[in-house]
């Protein structure tokens, strides 16, 4: 189940489900941004405070749970309809906790072996364990929150208008579920347990890549500060150090988006793309791959492809600057993936960089960061 791991009609039709509401949610479009921009201002508001507050106005912090934090509750409130903040993070934290021990254990051989069959098989129940257990735990968690918005509905406590639209993705969800009920029409794949995984993997797509991305972001500016003063003086030069960036902005923006490209190439930040299944026969270099083979995108052969970037192992985003083939560079930036199978954060994910990346070099207040990285991709 759900729109990572699973193909053939279920995915086809809870695909194109979940892509509808997030257009419906935004998603590509400017409400996207002002849902980013007012979860940002939210969260940055308690840091700012916190540094107010602080001895010299100095606050050492970690980064990552900050980012969890924010990027958590973007997705969150699309998804569930609520923020995190101080009186849930613990439910953020078993939810992010859960994640992180699944994508530590998952090898791309897990996902090529284990199927419904073969997990059963002598030898591989332990190693299923290790993989399932965090997922099982977290579709527990999403589950529940299932069961408790139905019972509040069903009191009353909680109010759904299908022709207003929904607020959040599980109140889509129980409208075209009872909509097909309704209209006596065959409920196909929808289900709570389908919707859960949905959830689990819409909350993958919508927090790791990211986080993640925005975590390489502050380590190389770190440690090429030169570069992050070039990015301040594009950002001030774009807004006039008086209001924040917006995604209209990306054009005037040069530097900025070739930086995060750049960030988002040589971080490669998933190691191993989802698995595919060839069409037709392919023939790759002198290898035939017949048709119907799984196989695993290497998408970092393409990052670190030296045929397309030289010196791939360098930090420059200068290259994309190339008037003669900058553009064509960034298009050969695919962390992620291509077609039919790409992230369906993918727009979430950019706005979310450009956005967040920027937003404190427009302003007065120049955040200097501490930064502790548990290094799982060398760059």
């Amino acid at each position: 189940m759900g729109l990572i791991w699973t193909d053939g009609p279920g995915w086809q039709e809870q695909r194109r489900f979940s892509l509808r509401v997030l257009r419906d949610f935004g998603f590509g479009r400017n409400i996207m941004q002002q849902r980013i921009l007012e979860e940002m201002f939210y969260q940055f508001e308690i840091l700012d405070h916190k540094i107010e507050t602080s001895p010299g106005h100095k606050l050492e912090f970690e980064p990552a749970p900050f980012l969890d934090l924010l990027i958590g509750s973007v997705i969150n409130k699309i998804l569930v309809g609520y923020r995190y903040d101080e009186s849930n993070i613990e439910e953020l934290k078993k939810l992010k906790g859960g994640m992180d021990k699944q994508f530590d254990a998952l090898t791309p051989v897990d996902m090529v072996v284990f199927n419904e069959f073969t997990y059963k098989l002598p030898g591989f129940k332990q190693r299923w364990d290790v993989v399932a257990d965090p997922q099982v735990e977290i579709i527990k968690h999403l589950l529940d929150l299932i069961r408790k918005r139905r019972a509040a509905i069903k009191n009353g406590t909680h109010v759904i208008h299908p022709q207003e639209g929904a607020n959040d993705y599980i109140d889509a969800y129980l409208i075209e579920m009872q909509r097909r009920e309704d209209v006596g029409e065959h409920m196909g794949y929808f289900s709570d347990k389908w919707m859960a995984a949905n959830l689990l993997d819409l909350y993958v797509g919508g927090t790791e890549t990211s986080i993640s991305s925005l975590l390489w972001t502050f380590l190389y500016m770190l440690n090429k500060p030169e570069i992050g003063e070039k990015l301040r003086a594009e950002v001030m030069k774009t807004t006039g150090g008086n209001r924040h960036v917006e995604i209209t902005d990306k054009a005037a923006m040069p530097y900025s988006n070739a930086v995060l490209t750049e960030i988002l190439r040589i971080s490669n930040i998933l190691t191993f793309n989802i698995l595919h299944e060839t069409t037709t026969d392919t023939m790759v270099g002198d290898y035939m791959i017949p048709k119907g083979t799984v196989i695993t995108p290497q998408v970092s052969v393409v990052l670190r492809d030296q045929g397309l970037f030289s010196n791939p192992f360098e930090f420059d985003p200068d290259r994309y600057l190339d008037p003669k083939i900058g553009k064509q560079l960034e298009k050969k930036v695919i962390p992620f993936g291509l077609g039919k199978r790409a992230c369906l954060g993918e727009s979430l994910a950019r706005a979310e960089i450009f956005l967040i990346s920027a937003y404190k070099r427009a302003v007065s207040v120049y955040y200097q960061l501490r930064l502790t990285i548990q290094v799982l991709s060398s760059p």
